[in-house]
């Protein structure tokens, strides 16, 4: 009897825990708890789209650096006159309007040092509001606009070349170069 009061004791005495331990959980829980306030600092970039230039041949093909070729053939006349436009355009995507600025630099077209053909640079800026041709002759001046634009048109360069009656040159394979930079003004 003993052994079975003191089973119940036990008994008892779990049975009790286990009530009363839910019981405690359960008055803690409602008891508010304080935590010292957190900041979250949030940080996010919108990345703007960038001034793409689009170059164009007289056909209307898009020309990108591997293709960008100027050939010419040259008439076997006493004088003649050459030429070949390449149209400009650009697409971007900005919030407010951005000037930059498109140079060009030509050389004149060499077989070797005694033959050289006289190089013309024209650029025209096809009565287009936003851009305007410096008093220097080789450089575009665009002011580009705000919200989307695809394809705007900046100007045309034509390259142009002119033999006179009095220019005499040898016969053979002529090369030159012209570059292109962009500068952007704000």
């Amino acid at each position: 009897m003993v052994g079975s009061k003191m089973n119940m004791r036990k008994y008892l005495l779990i049975l009790s825990l286990l009530f009363i331990l839910p019981l405690s959980l359960a008055a803690a829980e409602d008891m508010p708890r304080t935590f010292t306030p957190a900041i979250v600092k949030m940080i996010g970039t919108i990345n703007p789209r960038d001034v793409e230039i689009i170059v164009t041949n007289e056909a209307g093909a898009e020309l990108t650096a591997d293709d960008a070729l100027m050939e010419f053939d040259f008439p076997a006349l006493e004088q003649w006159e050459v030429s070949q436009s390449l149209n400009f355009y650009y697409s971007s995507h900005l919030a407010k309007n951005k000037e930059g600025r498109l140079s060009f630099q030509i050389d004149d077209l060499e077989m070797d040092e005694y033959n050289a053909l006289r190089v013309g640079l024209e650029l025209y800026h096809n009565n287009n509001t936003n851009t305007r041709v410096d008093p220097s002759g080789n450089t575009f001046v665009v002011t580009f606009q705000e919200g989307p634009q695809e394809k705007t048109a900046i100007g045309t360069l034509t390259v142009r070349i002119r033999k006179t009656a009095q220019d005499i040159y040898s016969a053979g394979t002529y090369r030159g170069y012209f570059s292109m930079n962009y500068t952007e003004m704000n």
